[in-house]
C-alpha cells in the first residue's frame, strides 16, 4: 500500500524516485508479502475498484500485485531489537509494533530507528502509539490525524 500511494503521488506531482524496504520478524509474513498474491477478502479490505484494476492482476488463488510496484519493494527479515537494516531512510513506518514491548525495549528500538533516519526524515507510528517519555530530543508534527516524529538536530536544540 505504501508503494501504491507513492506511485499515485508521483503521477500527481514531481517526487524523487522511490524504493520501499519492507521488513518483518515473521518469515511467514515476509513470504506472503513477497509472493504478492492476495485473496478476494484481503484485496477487498479498503482497496478501491480503481486501485484494484490499476495495480493488480487476477491470477489463480487471488490477485497479484503488478511488477511495476513489486519491483520497487525489497523484502527482508529484521528484528528491530538487533536491527540489521541501515538507512538513511526518509520515512520509517513502524505501526503497531512497539505496543507489544516493555519500555526498555521500546527505547532500544526507537534509538535504532532514529539512527537510520535521514537528517530530514521522520517516523510514523500507529495511532495508539507514542514516543512520550521514551525519547528525548524529538519533535512532532501533526498533519490530519497522523503524527510525524523527527529527531531534533543540534541546531534545533540550541535554538530552543
Amino acid at each position: 500500500s505504501t508503494a501504491i500511494a507513492l506511485d499515485e503521488l508521483s503521477k500527481k506531482m514531481s517526487i524523487p524516485p522511490f524504493n520501499v524496504v519492507a521488513t518483518d520478524i515473521s518469515e511467514k509474513a515476509l513470504a506472503k508479502a513477497q509472493n504478492g498474491i492476495y485473496s478476494d477478502f484481503e484485496i477487498s479490505r479498503g482497496l478501491s475498484p480503481e486501485r484494484k484494476a490499476n495495480y493488480f492482476t487476477k491470477v489463480e488463488g487471488g490477485w497479484k500485485i503488478n511488477p511495476e510496484i513489486s519491483s520497487r519493494i525489497t523484502f527482508g527479515f529484521n528484528n528491530l531489537i538487533n536491527s540489521a537494516v541501515y538507512g538513511p531512510f526518509h520515512i520509517i513506518l513502524c505501526r503497531n509494533v512497539l505496543i507489544y514491548h516493555k519500555v526498555e525495549t521500546k527505547k532500544i528500538v526507537l534509538d535504532s530507528l532514529f539512527s537510520q533516519l535521514d537528517s530530514n526524515g521522520a517516523i510514523l507510528m500507529g495511532v495508539g502509539e507514542t514516543m512520550l517519555g521514551l525519547r528525548e530530543k524529538v519533535s512532532t508534527r501533526v498533519i490530519g490525524n497522523v503524527t510525524f516524529y523527527k529527531k531534533v538536530s543540534l541546531t534545533d536544540s540550541k535554538a530552543s
